[in-house]
């Protein structure tokens, strides 16, 4: 059974020290919430690709993604730069759920390889 949570995010560009990707989603349980999320691509986040250099542990261990998100994160090397339109909290997350649930699918990506195309979580 689903949360009502969806996200969608696409890397939109990249320089030497930073990748940018626009995001969008919605809380399926807040009828007030934009129905058209999944085109808009109306937010913005960012990720130091500092990050790479976080040595990560053969084989993997199942936290270790999660663990650098939150370390990314509390760093300011994971940031919001502009919210999607469906924004939201919840719980103790200070940040964008939307944005947040991204960020975790992108860093279990590049643990396993590189930093993905796109990535799309519905919980």
């Amino acid at each position: 059974m689903s949360l009502g949570f969806i996200g969608f995010c696409r890397k939109e560009s990249e320089d030497d020290s930073t990748i940018y990707y626009a995001y969008s989603g919605a809380n399926w349980n807040d009828k007030s919430q934009n129905k058209n999320y999944e085109k808009s691509f109306d937010g913005v986040f960012a990720i130091d690709k500092s990050v790479l250099r976080w040595k990560a542990s053969c084989p993997h261990k199942q936290t270790e993604s999660i663990d650098w998100t939150y370390n990314a994160i509390d760093s300011g090397l994971a940031v919001v730069i502009r919210e999607c339109q469906n924004s939201f909290r919840l719980d103790s997350i200070e940040m964008d759920y939307i944005a947040h649930r991204l960020l975790l699918k992108i860093f279990e990506e590049l643990h396993k390889t590189e930093f993905p195309e796109n990535a799309a979580f519905i919980q």
